[in-house]
């Protein structure tokens, strides 16, 4: 029963083949209603029950059931046809009455696993996105042995990465245009910056000693800048439960080394 275009023998159910071209399926949707119900659809159907057009009560789909698969498969050294990626479609969580709970699976191939692609990312069904991770936990999860994000730009014009919340933005962001800085803002004004050199200067963008604090209209007692150290003891006659403010020299030029 299986049908082949371009193919005398096909493997599949239907099967489309070309030598030197581009084998091509295309569904074109003329209308002038701007709406998907007017568009082409790439349907996967996937039933619990072995009839077809047959939903049988009781016979949902449960959860971890695979719905639907799009995979794209090359050819080894040793001429062996082998999965390279996949994008799969599974129930995330049993069926209810009305709604089937989903989640997207993106997998890809690395250089020696045999054709069994590992899933690099996963969306899930409360809309949280895992890298690296199958099952995230928050609404962006990254889990790898040398995690990092990487952004080169964003729309306000210098590379960075902004936290937001109820209107108000909470930056951190990578200055490129000022010596690979490393600035923290919250709203629109920069509070501390770090230097290329080390220099870290709080209330100052460009700090001139190892540790700066900043302040405009220093003269001015309510706005000075302060560093306050803070214990909150019952020991009122010991010294180990008070502040204190450290200076350390010594001879050998190794951090914490004697």
């Amino acid at each position: 029963g299986n049908i082949g275009i371009g193919n005398p023998h096909p493997d599949a159910m239907l099967e489309i083949s070309k030598v030197s071209g581009q084998p091509s399926i295309e569904l074109s949707a003329w209308s002038a209603t701007a709406n998907a119900t007017h568009a082409g659809v790439l349907v996967f159907q996937k039933a619990g029950t072995a009839t077809v057009n047959t939903f049988t009560a009781g016979d949902h789909t449960t959860s971890g059931e695979v719905l639907g698969r799009i995979e794209a498969k090359g050819v080894t050294d040793g001429d062996q046809a082998r999965l390279s990626s996949y994008i799969e479609f599974a129930n995330d969580a049993v069926s209810d009455a009305d709604s089937v709970p989903g989640k997207i699976v993106f997998a890809t191939s690395d250089a020696d696993d045999n054709g069994a692609p590992t899933v690099r990312m996963t969306i899930d069904d409360d809309g949280n996105v895992g890298i690296g991770g199958t099952s995230p936990g928050a609404a962006l999860y990254v889990k790898a042995e040398d995690a990092r994000v990487r952004v080169d730009s964003d729309p306000n014009g210098t590379a960075g990465f902004e936290l937001s919340r109820t209107g108000t933005r909470k930056w951190v962001i990578y200055d490129h245009e000022t010596s690979d800085n490393l600035d923290f803002k919250t709203d629109s004004d920069i509070r501390m910056s770090i230097e290329q050199d080390g220099n870290v200067g709080i209330g100052n963008t460009n700090p001139g000693s190892l540790f700066e604090v900043s302040k405009t209209a220093a003269n001015s007692e309510a706005t000075r800048p302060t560093i306050e150290i803070s214990s909150f003891s019952d020991a009122n006659d010991l010294y180990t439960s008070a502040g204190v403010l450290k200076f350390h020299k010594s001879a050998n030029d190794t951090i914490n080394s004697y």
